[in-house]
């Protein structure tokens, strides 16, 4: 903003915009707590170590993969499926992910993985509706079922590690 000719600092976000430099406010709040960039850079070392404990479980990473080969693919299906279909595939997809997230931290993990089970059983069905719609070709229908296939295995090969497994 300009005040009679001197340039004053905006505020967005909790940054504040000085003379085309964004900075952090300097001051701690008042219950005494760090500033904000401290707790946010804390936050984000939080989160990088989750990022790196869920990346090393395999099915996660096909899953994510698959999740970012099926966001651009279904923002091509028509208009009619796009919000109808298309927005269903990409929840039971996140769903997917989200469960089977939820699961590697869980105790009982037979429980848990029954639901990214089901989760996948509702993504593999929504595949083969947007192929029985025309919405996907027949080279991006086999690379989907290949993805499925493996995720399949692999999900289903961590179920039966942890059938019969129960916390003491």
């Amino acid at each position: 903003m300009r005040r009679r000719g001197v340039v004053v600092g905006v505020w967005f976000f909790g940054l504040r915009a000085w003379r085309g430099a964004w900075r952090a406010p300097a001051f701690t709040g008042a219950n005494g707590r760090a500033p904000w960039t401290a707790r946010c850079r804390r936050l984000l070392v939080g989160l990088a170590e989750v990022w790196n404990l869920l990346s090393d479980l395999v099915v996660f990473r096909k899953c994510y993969d698959f999740l970012l080969w099926v966001k651009p693919t279904v923002e091509r299906f028509s208009r009619v499926h796009r919000y109808g279909l298309g927005v269903q595939l990409e929840t039971e997809c996140l769903n997917l992910l989200r469960s089977i997230a939820r699961a590697n931290v869980r105790r009982e993990k037979g429980e848990a993985i029954e639901e990214c089970l089901a989760c996948f059983e509702c993504v593999k069905v929504l595949v083969r509706l947007s192929m029985d719609f025309r919405l996907l070709s027949v080279k991006q229908y086999g690379f989907a079922c290949g993805e499925l296939d493996v995720i399949g295995k692999l999900l289903y090969g961590w179920f039966k590690k942890f059938e019969g497994v129960s916390s003491c």
